[in-house]
């Protein structure tokens, strides 16, 4: 395996935590309460929505039903609200944008939220994970630790990390009296490892090099065989510890378009009953987009899940709705070695395809990449983990 010197991570590479992202929302409604007025109904949606999990919040003022929607990007439930009317009751979507971009500028809040714009339909709220962790740094705030100790009664367990900490150099196993031993993976996983784009897309934005970095370092630490899809800093599926390369490109592909179809209208519209729990909804909405989903709508059993009865949704419209999905990674720990695996990433949505490369059929590989406009990048580096 191929050595680079360690280096220490550097930027926004620290995921997001629940209560961080619930102060910086809180900012978030500052921003809605000073733009628009806030009716009864408005009122509860905001809050069930300011409920969920979340690290990016839509404002879409066209919406899928001509309203306005602010939505979660996890595709949870409870991060989406839906007020009916018009986009008229919106500001002018490029003042808006420029609103938006002007509060978080004149209240020095650039470094805890970002806004973008998405075409002239969306405006993309994200905020960053600098409230909990300094910038480059891995330890808590102090501030930090007094909001821990206020939520679920202080019971968080907080492990502090040596900086100066060396893994031995050297990991060995033992077998049945056997000993194995291997050098400890310390490579450094960055954006020099994309520089041989093998396809004739060569168009690799920023985002997507991000999104390959984040997929080799989660295949670093991955039991192999593992292939890892990720689109806007989110893992999205991984399959791992497969024998055969396709079945985890499978495995990870569906776990891809669970994701996305968690996020169909008809998803984010489901009738829950007041006060389900999380884990209760959570599960009822994986198997209402499985083919299991008489299990949760069956006479006698929705009652115990939903307000009304919803439509099923079916075959037609979830393969319709992944059909939509785009711009997503996969990541592969060594190489393909048939343009089957490209074959059914691009099912899921998949542009760029990072991966070692080296198999003697890396030309179908690259060719079938080359018939979906794909950009696929081979590092020369596998990351077997076993």
């Amino acid at each position: 395996m191929a050595k680079k010197q360690r280096e220490e991570p550097s930027g926004d590479s620290w995921m997001n935590t629940y209560s961080d992202l619930v102060t910086l929302l809180m900012t978030f409604f500052v921003l809605l309460f000073s733009m628009s007025s806030v009716d009864a109904e408005k009122w509860e949606l905001l809050v069930d929505a300011l409920a969920g999990d979340k690290n990016q919040v839509v404002i879409d003022p066209d919406g899928t039903s001509g309203s306005e929607t602010i939505a979660g990007n996890q595709g949870e439930q409870s991060g989406e609200m839906s007020v009916t009317g018009n986009p008229e009751d919106l500001e002018e979507f490029d003042d808006l944008f420029a609103f938006l971009q002007k509060y978080v500028e004149e209240n020095n809040l650039t470094e805890s939220i970002e806004v973008m714009k998405d075409g002239s339909s969306v405006v993309y709220i994200r905020f960053r994970n600098n409230i909990f962790f300094m910038p480059d740094k891995a330890d808590l705030r102090p501030e930090a630790l007094e909001i821990l100790r206020q939520k679920r009664k202080g019971g968080y367990s907080v492990v502090k990390m040596d900086p100066d900490y060396e893994p031995a150099p050297i990991e060995r196993r033992s077998i049945y009296g056997i000993t194995f031993e291997q050098g400890y993976n310390d490579l450094a996983i960055d954006e020099s490892m994309l520089q041989n784009i093998v396809t004739q897309n060569k168009d690799l934005p920023q985002q997507a090099r991000h999104d390959m970095l984040l997929a080799l370092i989660t295949l670093k630490y991955t039991q192999s065989n593992s292939v890892c899809y990720v689109k806007d800093g989110q893992t999205l599926g991984v399959g791992a510890g497969q024998q055969s390369r396709i079945h985890c490109t499978r495995l990870a592909g569906n776990k891809a378009d669970t994701w996305w179809l968690r996020q169909h209208p008809k998803v984010l519209g489901l009738p829950f009953v007041d006060g389900i729990r999380r884990p209760d909804r959570d599960n009822a909405i994986d198997i209402y987009i499985s083919d299991e989903h008489d299990d949760v709508l069956a006479e006698g059993v929705w009652q115990n899940t939903f307000k009304a009865r919803p439509e099923a949704l079916t075959a037609a419209e979830k393969k319709e709705w992944i059909a939509k999905q785009s711009g997503v990674t996969v990541g592969s720990d060594a190489f393909f070695p048939f343009g089957d695996n490209v074959e059914r990433a691009f099912k899921s949505g998949v542009k760029y395809i990072v991966q070692p490369g080296g198999s003697i059929r890396d030309d179908h590989v690259i060719s079938t990449a080359d018939k979906h406009g794909m950009v696929m990048a081979f590092t020369g580096t596998r990351l077997f983990h076993h």
